[in-house]
């Protein structure tokens, strides 16, 4: 029998790259369904390590979108959808850890934000754009949370855990300058 040369598939990588951005915020989006197991087993540090890497989704979609042309409409509302999905875990850790405290005020504030501009934008009302406030309020608030709930309870620095509560407060009063 003859030997038959293995030709190597051909890929379009310019195809491929399309699809970069969409699945980054699939990967936000979902981050409950692999971030939630981490954390009640107790892995704490591949939690922090994982919630930081999947924080930075948010950016690098985005960014690969807009470099490589690619924006799509469906695109836009994963990222929005991976936005609420990521911080709704970490608001929700956030209920779940803190005792009673005034930092339920900041995480109530954020709560009411994100469901009532998921709400409108579900409703197809699009006076609610992002804005750059909002945007300003979303990285504040991804690193709030994630520094006080994903790294802080791992590296146990409480000075770290400080900084991420301010975060939130901060993000608490971009939201509601946001919303105004």
């Amino acid at each position: 029998m003859a030997d038959v040369p293995l030709r190597q598939p051909i890929i379009n990588w310019v195809e491929v790259r399309h699809f970069v951005p969409n699945t980054l915020s699939l990967i936000r989006l979902l981050s409950p369904l692999y971030l939630v197991p981490l954390y009640l087993t107790g892995h704490l540090l591949l939690f922090a390590v994982t919630t930081v890497l999947t924080a930075t989704t948010d950016w690098f979609d985005g960014y690969f979108a807009r470099r490589w042309k690619c924006e799509t409409e469906l695109g836009g509302k994963l990222d929005i959808y991976g936005d609420k999905s990521f911080c709704a875990l970490f608001l929700g850790i956030g209920l779940s850890m803190l005792e009673i405290s005034i930092h339920h005020v900041a995480i109530a504030i954020l709560i009411t934000y994100h469901v009532s501009v998921t709400m409108m934008r579900l409703a197809g009302v699009t006076r609610y754009k992002p804005s750059r406030v909002a945007k300003i309020k979303m990285f504040i608030e991804m690193t709030g949370l994630v520094v006080t709930f994903g790294v802080s309870m791992t590296l146990q620095f409480v000075w770290l855990n400080d900084v991420g509560l301010l975060g939130l407060w901060v993000a608490a009063g971009l939201a509601i300058w946001s919303a105004l």
